[in-house]
């Protein structure tokens, strides 16, 4: 595998920063942030599976240069071994959260290791995956009987409440709009295409960046703004209802909104990635980059740790289900520790503990 590349952990980082926020405030969120909320939980999950979609790319990039179907099919074997690895650590932090995402994490890469193919197919796969979740939610289930039965529970969704039935089961890996895995799959194909390019040259860094911008703006995020903004002025109501009712159309609308969702969210990854490649770039010997770099690289172990205190610890005691301003502290908070817990520990082991395990475990 090729050296490891700063940005890559860099934009790591930020997810992890990114899931901590949204994760520990979930449960207090006030509806005239609800915006933010989305936009910082999925562009995160989002940035997580097109970096392990790079991963991939970056394990076979030896095999795919010389066409070696038989090195392609030895390095699917440790691929398969590490979801196979996140699939079950992730079952057990869903005991904890139930918004856990690590099993879909490893349920992503298990499929797209199988889907390792040359790089002007990439693009054409990811959007197949994601017209096929379109399609999916929309013919193969009644997606709108679930949200009758989410809205007459006070959208006590299926996932939430009955997670490991069929109906939960399907809800959580076909229809919700966060966890689709068609469109998670789709996330990871992304990266996989991004994973071969030559990043070191600063113009693909560039178009990366700018790319990514333009595509989450044009995609999803000025139509929100705009909508919202007739919305208030011509119904008249206030900024917080509009975003209801907002809120209320996108979820009644998954099904024909779905490849807007992709866009936004890969472009919003596109761009936390492309950014910073530029920063790590720009910056290489940075004594504050070091430690935002460790930390991406000890990304697995903190995010299992962040469940465990977060999902566990706090959310027992109560902290946060309070007030935002708390739960946001908490996890800023959280997030300094994580930072210099990380830095810490890569100054005296060469991985973290759940990394090491993977590692000895799968090989």
């Amino acid at each position: 595998m090729s050296e490891r590349i700063a940005g890559y952990d860099f934009a790591r980082s930020l997810a992890v920063f990114g899931l901590v926020v949204a994760n520990f405030s979930g449960n207090v969120g006030h509806a005239d942030f609800h915006w933010l909320y989305t936009f910082i939980q999925s562009g995160a999950t989002a940035t997580f599976i097109l970096l392990a979609g790079v991963g991939v790319s970056l394990l076979t990039q030896s095999v795919r240069s010389t066409n070696g179907t038989h090195g392609i099919a030895d390095n699917r074997k440790p691929l398969i071994k590490r979801a196979a690895f996140l699939i079950v650590v992730g079952i057990c932090c869903n005991l904890i959260w139930y918004a856990d995402v690590l099993h879909l994490y490893g349920i992503s890469i298990a499929i797209g290791s199988l889907l390792i193919a040359p790089n002007r197919w990439l693009w054409s796969l990811a959007f197949i995956f994601v017209l096929t979740c379109a399609a999916f939610i929309f013919f193969l289930f009644d997606y709108y009987e679930v949200v009758d039965e989410a809205i007459r529970n006070n959208w006590n969704v299926p996932s939430d409440s009955d997670p490991w039935t069929v109906k939960g089961i399907v809800f959580r890996f076909y229809l919700s709009g966060l966890h689709s895995i068609f469109k998670w799959i789709a996330f990871l194909l992304i990266g996989m295409w991004l994973g071969q390019r030559n990043v070191h040259n600063p113009e693909t860094r560039r178009k990366v960046f700018f790319s990514g911008i333009a595509v989450a703006l044009i995609s999803e995020y000025i139509p929100l703004v705009l909508i919202h903004h007739i919305l208030w002025l011509v119904s008249g109501l206030s900024p917080a209802n509009a975003l209801r009712l907002i809120e209320a159309a996108r979820i009644l609308l998954t099904p024909l909104l779905t490849p807007i969702y992709f866009f936004a969210g890969g472009g919003t990854a596109i761009t936390i990635v492309g950014g910073s490649l530029m920063l790590t770039e720009r910056f290489p010997d940075a004594k504050w980059i070091k430690p935002f770099i460790t930390t991406g690289q000890l990304s697995l172990t903190l995010y299992v740790a962040h469940l465990i205190i977060g999902g566990g610890l706090l959310k027992a005691l109560g902290v946060l289900d309070k007030t935002l301003p708390l739960a946001v502290g908490s996890a800023v908070i959280f997030c300094i520790c994580v930072v210099i817990f990380s830095y810490s520990w890569r100054r005296r082991f060469n991985r973290g503990p759940l990394e090491w395990g993977m590692r000895r475990v799968t090989g």
